[in-house]
């Protein structure tokens, strides 16, 4: 899991780009409320900088105006697809090679979505704001929905604030048996890791179904493994198949991140002193 990166401000201009080219019906009505959204939008920032975006409170929005602010996403019109698309394709184009081959939301798809941090039903002000605009993979998107604080706090992982790779939280436990693999992964929170930051990633991997996701997904790294170990010559020596095993799951690392869930499965098969004897 690495950082997205953000278009930076400022956003209004966005904003006007979607102004100045949709309908005039629904630009008259944003016109009129042009002023109180810079506002949020400039709250939304605020709140993003000090990381206390979960005090962000929804507002209160007649039908007509909230139909108009989401028709600046959600409209099917030329007027609406081509400041959305290339708003979509710049946040797309903007991240790093990791990031647009994997959803660091799960690290297992294609990130061929875009998730809107703070749900644009329930904050459509918010609908076409670059800050609050991830891309990420349909599954993820599907099931975070609206979900992104519990009780008050947050508890989905907002990859443009929250530094994951401040140390490993994920590992993985393999019971290996030729016939078939036990894998469980779990969630340890390292001393440099603070509480809060922790609850947000064990609300993360919970809502997103990640723990079942990985283990159902094992089997791939697992082959991966057992066909890296067969083309290697160990001369049989379980320290040697140990380092090979470890190499793999750093190399995976300095790409993807300390806690890639393929990585992880790597580092628990190198434990695993029946894979390291398994011809």
């Amino acid at each position: 899991m690495k950082p997205l990166r953000v278009i930076p401000p400022p956003y209004i201009q966005y904003l006007d780009e979607f102004f100045n080219s949709i309908e005039l019906p629904y630009r008259q009505r944003l016109a009129r409320i042009r002023q109180r959204i810079v506002l949020r939008y400039q709250e939304y920032e605020n709140k993003h900088r000090l990381d206390t975006l979960e005090a962000l409170h929804a507002q209160t929005w007649i039908a007509s105006q909230k139909e108009a602010l989401l028709y600046c996403y959600d409209g099917d019109t030329v007027d609406v697809s081509v400041p959305r698309d290339t708003l979509i394709n710049r946040i797309h184009q903007l991240q790093p090679a990791v990031s647009k081959e994997k959803c660091q939301y799960c690290m297992l798809s294609e990130p061929k979505s875009i998730d809107h941090f703070l749900p644009k039903s329930i904050f459509p002000e918010f609908a076409v704001l670059p800050l609050n605009l991830f891309p990420c993979c349909q599954y993820c998107n599907s099931k975070k929905f609206t979900f992104w604080r519990r009780n008050g706090s947050r508890r989905i992982i907002n990859f443009a604030i929250d530094n994951v790779e401040v140390a490993r939280f994920l590992y993985c436990e393999i019971e290996y048996d030729p016939r078939g693999a036990r894998v469980e992964f779990e969630l340890r929170r390292h001393h440099s890791i603070s509480p809060r930051l922790f609850g947000i990633i064990e609300g993360h991997f919970m809502r997103l179904g990640l723990f079942d996701r990985y283990k159902d997904a094992a089997t791939g790294p697992i082959s991966e493994a057992q066909s890296l170990l067969r083309n290697s010559f160990t001369g049989g020596f379980k320290f040697i198949r140990r380092s090979i095993l470890l190499r793999h799951a750093n190399s995976q690392e300095e790409v993807y991140g300390i806690n890639f869930w393929r990585a992880a499965v790597f580092r628990a098969l190198a434990e695993s002193r029946e894979f390291l004897r398994a011809d």
